[in-house]
């Protein structure tokens, strides 16, 4: 077990670049921050850094630090939701959400809770939804917005929206001029470039073309780059397309599976917080208000657009 001390004297001296620059920061002595990341280098039992300048990690450092600097912010986020909830304020939501949402909905949603009568901050990451679904679990984020996956060992998955998946190609491409849905047999030939967001297709022909991409890319903005850059097609959901994008075409295909379901992933045995929940709240009133019109079939009920009406009278914990 390492303490929570040692914790944070390797992650300052990482930040800092040195024993002086962390001894300054923590407002501690060289010789207690020398001594206590001797005791945690020996604890882990392995060198977190290369040489004695400590300006420099080994591969295990890097990882400990990784681990180290989330487990620091998840304390910091907890106390921050501690001290709101008891003085009666909303507080502090970090959210992960996959990049399409980021883009065509957080901007109102982020509108709607600026509109609050209490001040919530709000912290952003953008990332696939394996990797929104792994922060939410261990504790990196408080809520996130992906696709629905079935590794959700640990979390919670609520559906709020379905969307189409569009094979999306350069507007000169071949494929643009067919003027009818894209069939997987259209793509023969095609260089494709995968990702990992298609897992509900399971066409044989797709799976083919899926399983011999020889580029996955799991970055949206780097895949549309790539496309126009005329290196191959992909499939991406339609809510990923950008109306003033003339360079590319976003085409239906002709298969039933190809959707996605975006949800909410929450951490299944614990309570959101009173900032997560009205985060929550907000997405689902944005989505009853403004998801058709971006062609989404909303699967969250006008609950939630209720919900954001009330989501400010948070109870005040009762005193002891």
């Amino acid at each position: 077990m390492y303490s929570f001390l040692a914790l944070k004297v390797f992650v300052a001296v990482v930040e800092a670049r040195g024993i002086k620059g962390a001894a300054d920061r923590l407002g501690r002595t060289v010789s207690t921050i020398s001594t206590t990341l001797k005791q945690f280098e020996e604890a882990v039992g392995a060198p977190l850094f290369e040489g004695d300048r400590k300006n420099r990690l080994t591969p295990l450092g890097r990882l400990v630090h990784e681990e180290a600097r989330d487990l620091l912010e998840h304390y910091e986020r907890s106390c921050a939701a501690i001290r709101a909830y008891s003085a009666n304020e909303v507080g502090h939501v970090h959210v992960a959400c996959v990049p399409s949402v980021a883009v065509a909905l957080l901007p109102e949603v982020i509108r709607h809770l600026r509109r609050a009568p209490r001040p919530i901050e709000i912290e952003v990451r953008d990332m696939d939804s394996v990797s929104v679904t792994e922060a939410v679990v261990a504790g990196v984020v408080d809520v996130g917005v992906a696709n629905g996956t079935s590794q959700m060992a640990g979390g919670q998955f609520t559906p709020l929206f379905s969307d189409p998946l569009d094979l999306v190609c350069r507007t000169e491409d071949p494929l643009a001029a067919l003027g009818r849905p894209i069939s997987w047999d259209d793509l023969a030939g095609r260089v494709f470039l995968a990702h990992r967001g298609y897992g509900a297709i399971r066409d044989p022909r797709f799976r083919a073309i899926a399983g011999q991409a020889q580029v996955t890319v799991r970055n949206v903005l780097s895949l549309l780059a790539l496309v126009k850059a005329d290196v191959g097609v992909t499939l991406l959901p339609r809510l990923c397309g950008q109306p003033n994008d003339r360079a590319l075409r976003f085409l239906p295909v002709d298969d039933l599976q190809a959707r996605r379901v975006v949800g909410l992933v929450e951490r299944g045995a614990r309570m959101p917080s009173p900032a997560a929940t009205l985060f929550a709240h907000a997405l689902r009133s944005v989505l009853i208000e403004k998801g058709a019109a971006l062609g989404l079939d909303i699967l969250c009920g006008p609950a939630g657009s209720r919900a954001i009406a009330t989501a400010h009278a948070i109870p005040r914990p009762a005193s002891p």
